[in-house]
């Protein structure tokens, strides 16, 4: 994948060690990490340097990017979202989170079809996964505007709540992408 994207409102870009503030700042928000299976409340001191280390080191297969908002006085990015192997050949899995004050603007939708459009040009991709707590309403939403169709409900721990939570598994086929790309372009 590329090292930087853009959209009409973003720029998506590889992290970068000044980032670790931004990401403490956010991550810390119970409001963000009530909603996210792997982030702890409260969110530990170095964690983010070391996600940022660990996105960097190649030692798994992810494409992470922050995101960060093109053309505007903030120049601090507002989130992070990311394409990881699965395991299995041909599959990545799908992940983002924003910080509170980028809510509710769209943000969320319009970075990850840019990650699936850029994910999806590698031929060898044919599916991506995500999954989604079922009070995560927003969330949820940005994952359907994408094309993905929902599947099994599970139960996960989520550390933020300190409890079991009902999630759900999402699929993206890349015929499915594909074919929503073409209607747009009719």
């Amino acid at each position: 994948m590329r090292d930087t994207l853009t959209t009409e409102r973003l720029l998506l870009r590889p992290l970068k060690p000044e980032d670790a503030g931004p990401i403490s700042l956010y991550a810390s928000d119970i409001k963000v990490a009530r909603m996210l299976a792997r982030i702890p409340h409260p969110y530990p001191p170095g964690a983010a340097q070391a996600f940022i280390e660990r996105a960097h080191s190649g030692e798994v297969n992810i494409s992470a990017y922050a995101i960060q908002l093109a053309n505007a006085d903030w120049a601090d990015m507002v989130g992070v979202i990311e394409l990881r192997d699965r395991g299995a050949a041909g599959e990545r899995r799908l992940g983002y989170w924003l910080g509170a004050p980028a809510w509710g603007r769209g943000i969320a939708t319009e970075a990850a079809r840019a990650v699936l459009d850029e994910g999806f040009a590698d031929r060898d991709l044919q599916v991506v996964t995500s999954d989604a707590f079922l009070d995560n309403r927003p969330s949820r939403r940005v994952l359907e505007k994408c094309g993905f169709v929902f599947g099994e409900e599970f139960e996960q721990f989520c550390p933020a709540r300190g409890e079991t939570v009902k999630a759900q598994r999402c699929a993206l086929e890349r015929a499915i992408w594909q074919a929503a790309k073409d209607a747009a372009l009719r």
